[in-house]
This record gives structure tokens, C-alpha cells and sequence, in this order.
């Protein structure tokens, strides 16, 4: 087993999470001599059938590309050639866990890329060998980048191990992102931490590179290539630079991303340096372009996963909501409401005097003439006897001035008489409206004298409020934002919080004109009569919720009339 084959296996394998088992099989071009370099688990023998398989697609006079074949127990598998010059020097063969179309193309395409970055390894490390330890320094920084969780771990780990391997302050790589740079990540830093606002200068330096496709590097050492370099001319002044270098990572004739390194101190970036970059950043492109790939475009992928029928499915599924949002619905004003009375009668106290007795309470259900208190009357009484001592003894006195025929007498007499009867009937009219009755069939709205036994009270003080037995209204209280589209006539439901299994029609019959202010909102009461209702199971103040029906609008705009409104309210305001 080679050891160089069976480290790039792992990382092979490990990225893809659908691979059973893998086999590398490695030989001379023209031959039919291959022979297992790299197995994958590495703890396990190789297969035999999967090398029997490579070998027997090796052995095929025309050379291939890739070859996929569905095996038994739901399995796949996918064979990629190693070619080098044109010529095939090996095959990776792999047993896929699943025959879906999007995990056999992800997974192949992946190996291709793969077995590129392995053909091009075994030409340096062929080429190379003797001249220095830099291949070995590919392979290594080629694994920083496979090995880690993610986009973002990879890039910066690949900058770090870039500055630690040339020596330079500061390693920064972008991303090409619709023609322009993008910082992702930059030496010295944690992975996914902010720094586009100290990489701008290097961004542009990067975006010089990315338009020319060639590398830029301008300072001590540097070979001059006639190539534009005004970004890097200003990072050097900028940062106060021996030497700054960016080069372009190409993939699929695409540059996907760029790197910039920073020299600080002499003697800059050698010859063998900069090659060492080249080749790295040749190495790099397609393993970033892959990282990136998954964090980069999740819901594009996802789309290009969707089978045919899934695809119909999300067209039907798109059809159907734009045909809801222009279909006719009915539009209804929903609000609160509650149940009042439509006239009331208060009592009130009719003489100054002390609460005595009491026995209604507010919803209680009277009848008329039912007794509901009574006030204290001794006082009145005596001065009741008083008044009629008082007329008793100007009897006497008249009766005396008409024996005696004293006219004058008798008329002064007739007037004090004539005063103490007018008193006594007023005793006699405020004695009876000490009883409080109810005027007629009805409900105790408001008022509670049980609690108030014995309490003083003054003429006109309120005692009840009662309201007639089942002649009942609702009042709506409308958002100002809805009340333009009610109007007289318009018909409506109620469900009430006490009745909440039924619904009470309604008919709107007055919209005030005036609002009201509550909690900061402003809001208009409309009043609406109940029709057919058995008003026997209402009573005053019980609330609910009410809707109106206006009229058809479309769904579209039900659901977003009132955002459409905000906006040209704001629009409106700010044109000023």
C-alpha cells in the first residue's frame, strides 16, 4: 500500500458521507498489471470484487470517463480513471449506499475532481522529487483544506498554513462573487469573523489579479510582467509593504477565488516561492470552489435535486396560491361588540334620608310595581302627625270665626288651613316615594343598596339603573382603519363569549360620527339591531365579537390591504 494513495483515500472518502468502500488501483499505462494501492476503510481488507471490477473496466481497449452501475441490495458502483498526459495510470472504484440520481452525481463528481488533484500529485511528486521538500508541502496543505468541517475552517486554516509556509505577515483569500472579490477568510483571525473592513485594499489588489487572470506581484524581488498593478501599488503604500503578491485560483476555466500575501520585511518573495504559490493556489481552487459549494448555494442545490414530479408538484403548488390570491373572497370588518339596552330608566332618590331595606341587585329580573328598597320614613311620619295637630286645631279655629261671623277671621284661618292640607299632601307624596318599585318589567342594570344599609343619601342621587326585558341592541366598536367600508344596511353576525356555539344576525343601523380614544387607538361606534334573536337569553353588557360583512374583494387583497395602506400613508408623508 502506498502511503501518499491511502492518505488521499481517506480524505476521499471521509467528504463523502454515501462511500461503503473504496478501492485505488495503480499501475503502469499499456499494461494490464494494476495492483491495490489504497483501500478504503483502511482497517478492513480490500474487497475482492471491487478490484476484480477495476481491473475487468482497465483491461477495456477504449479508455472511459466514468462508469456507474446499480448493483443489488439498492447499492451503486462508481468507477473514476486516473488519467495523466492522456494516458490512464489507475482507477478508484467506490460502492455507493444509495442509487439516487443527486447522491451518484454528487459523489461521482467529487471523485472526478478527486482523482485530478491525485493524477497532478503523482506528477509532481514524479517531477519534483529530488529538487526539494515542497510536494510534500502541497499534499499537506492540500489536507488542511479537505480535512476541515467547512467552508469557513478551510479557508482559514489554509491562510495560516500558507503564512507559516512563506513566511509572510498576512495570508487573505477571497471568494469571486459576481466578478468582485469577497474577503473569506485572512491569517491571524477565527474562522468566520468579521473582516471585510480591513481587507478592502486587498480586495481590490485580489480583483486586479481575478480581471487579468495572471499573477500580480510588484516589490522587493518581484519580476516585472508588465501587467496592471495600481491596487497593489496603493496596498503597498497603504500597509507599508516590501512586497505584495496576488494570484488567481482557476477552476473549470473560472476564476472561483484569489489570494494576496503580505511581506513586511526583506528579501520578499523568491522565485521558488512564488511558484510554490502558483502551484498551491492551482492545487486550491477546485478544493475551495467544493467546500463552498454546499454553504454557498443550499436552495439551489435543492432545487436541482427535485425530480420531475417534485417539480410539477411545486409548479401546481405555485399555480394554486397566485390563483387564491386573485380569486374573489368575502371581505368582513371584524371588531367588538356588546349587548345594551335600548332605553333605561334611573331611580333616584326622591328626599334626603337613610337606606332601610334592600333587596335587588344588578341582573335581577323584576316586574312592575316589585319593591326594590326602601328608605328610612320616621321622619317623615312625625312631621306627618305634626302637620295634621297642626290642621286639626285650625278646624277649630274656623269653625270659632264662623259662629262668631268674624270675616276676617275666618279667611285668615281658611289660608293657614288651605297651607297645613297642601303640606300634608306633600308628606303624603314624599312618604310614598320612599318605597323604590320598578316602573315596569325589566333588568337591574346597575345599582347594589344591599351593601349600603343604613348609608345616607341625598335627593337626586342614582339608586338604579333598570332597562326593559328583551329589547336589546349591539354597539360595534369599528377601527378607524375599517370604518370607511361600513354603511347602513350592511348585515353581520355576532358570536357573544357567554354564547359562544351561536351565531346572532344583525343589521347596522347608525355609525357615529364621532371617535373615541382608547389605549392610543382611535376607534367609532356603530350600532346595530338584533333580528330574530330570543332575546330572552341576552342581557346587558355581555361582549363578543362581531363581523360585517362589506362585500368581495380578492384574497390578495384581504390579506395585505392595510400593509398597502402603511405604505402609501408613508409615502405620502416623506414626499414632503
Amino acid at each position: 500500500m502506498d502511503p501518499i494513495a491511502q492518505r488521499w483515500l481517506d480524505l476521499q472518502c471521509r467528504y463523502s458521507a454515501h462511500i461503503v468502500q473504496a478501492v485505488v488501483m495503480m499501475g503502469a499505462p499499456g499494461t494490464t498489471e494494476y495492483l491495490p494501492m489504497a483501500c478504503w476503510p483502511s482497517d478492513r481488507p480490500y474487497a475482492q470484487e471491487l478490484a476484480a471490477r477495476a481491473t475487468r473496466l482497465l483491461a477495456q481497449p477504449a479508455p472511459f470517463d466514468l462508469h456507474m452501475e446499480p448493483l443489488d441490495g439498492g447499492e451503486t458502483s462508481v468507477a473514476c480513471p486516473i488519467l495523466a498526459g492522456g494516458r490512464c495510470f489507475g482507477m478508484i472504484i467506490a460502492t455507493l449506499d444509495s442509487q439516487a440520481p443527486g447522491v451518484v452525481d454528487e459523489t461521482s463528481r467529487a471523485m472526478r475532481w478527486g482523482c485530478e488533484w491525485f493524477a497532478w500529485l503523482a506528477r509532481e511528486r514524479r517531477t519534483l522529487r529530488g529538487q526539494d521538500a515542497r510536494p510534500l508541502g502541497l499534499v499537506e496543505l492540500l489536507a488542511v483544506a479537505l480535512k476541515s468541517e467547512n467552508f469557513e475552517q478551510a479557508v482559514q486554516q489554509v491562510a495560516d498554513a500558507l503564512r507559516e509556509r512563506l513566511g509572510c505577515s498576512r495570508v487573505c483569500i477571497g471568494m469571486v462573487e459576481a466578478g468582485h472579490a469577497r474577503a473569506a477568510g485572512m491569517s491571524g483571525t477565527r474562522a468566520g469573523e468579521h473582516i471585510r473592513g480591513v481587507t478592502r485594499p486587498m480586495e481590490k489588489a485580489m480583483d486586479e489579479a481575478a480581471d487579468q487572470q495572471a499573477t500580480v506581484c510588484i516589490g522587493a524581488g518581484a519580476p516585472d510582467a508588465g501587467l496592471v498593478s495600481a491596487a497593489h501599488r496603493r496596498l503597498l503604500d497603504e500597509h507599508a509593504l516590501v512586497c505584495a503578491c496576488s494570484i488567481p485560483m482557476i477552476h473549470n476555466g473560472e476564476v472561483v477565488a484569489a489570494v494576496t500575501c503580505e511581506f513586511t520585511a526583506a528579501p520578499g518573495l523568491d522565485s521558488g516561492s512564488l511558484q510554490f504559490c502558483e502551484q498551491a493556489a492551482l492545487l486550491l481552487g477546485p478544493v475551495l470552489a467544493l467546500k463552498r459549494g454546499p454553504a454557498r448555494a443550499p436552495r439551489r442545490l435543492a432545487l436541482g435535486r427535485l425530480t420531475r414530479r417534485g417539480k410539477a408538484i411545486a409548479a401546481g403548488a405555485a399555480v394554486a396560491l397566485l390563483a387564491l390570491c386573485l380569486l374573489p373572497g368575502s371581505y368582513e370588518v371584524s371588531s367588538p361588540a356588546v349587548v345594551q339596552s335600548d332605553s333605561k330608566q334611573l331611580l333616584v332618590a326622591a328626599v334626603d334620608g337613610y337606606v332601610a331595606s334592600a333587596s335587588a341587585r344588578p341582573g335581577d329580573r323584576v316586574a312592575r310595581g316589585d319593591l326594590l328598597a326602601r328608605l328610612d320614613d320616621r321622619d317623615l311620619l312625625l312631621e306627618q302627625q305634626q302637620w295634621q295637630a297642626r290642621k286639626n286645631q285650625l278646624n277649630k279655629s274656623y269653625n270659632n270665626a264662623l259662629g262668631s261671623l268674624d270675616r276676617a277671621e275666618i279667611n285668615i284661618v281658611k289660608a293657614q288651613l288651605d297651607q297645613a292640607q297642601a303640606q300634608l299632601a306633600l308628606l303624603q307624596n314624599q312618604l310614598a316615594r320612599t318605597s323604590i318599585k320598578a316602573p315596569f318589567d325589566g333588568v337591574i342594570v346597575t345599582g347594589d343598596l344591599t351593601q349600603s344599609l343604613g348609608a345616607p343619601v341625598k335627593r337626586g342621587d342614582l339608586l338604579y339603573e333598570v332597562a326593559p326585558a328583551q329589547q336589546y341592541r349591539l354597539r360595534l366598536k369599528v377601527d378607524e382603519r375599517d370604518i370607511t367600508g361600513l354603511a347602513l344596511g350592511q348585515r353581520g353576525a355576532v358570536r357573544l363569549a357567554s354564547l359562544p356555539g351561536s351565531e346572532l344576525d344583525f343589521e347596522v343601523g347608525r355609525i357615529t360620527p364621532v371617535s373615541a380614544t382608547e389605549e392610543g387607538k382611535h376607534f367609532f361606534y356603530v350600532e346595530a339591531h338584533l333580528d330574530g334573536v330570543d332575546q330572552g337569553q341576552l342581557s346587558p353588557g355581555m361582549t363578543g365579537i362581531a363581523r360585517v360583512h362589506v362585500g368581495e374583494r380578492s384574497y390578495l387583497w384581504i390579506w395585505f390591504h392595510r400593509a398597502f395602506d402603511r405604505a402609501r400613508l408613508w409615502y405620502w408623508r416623506v414626499q414632503a
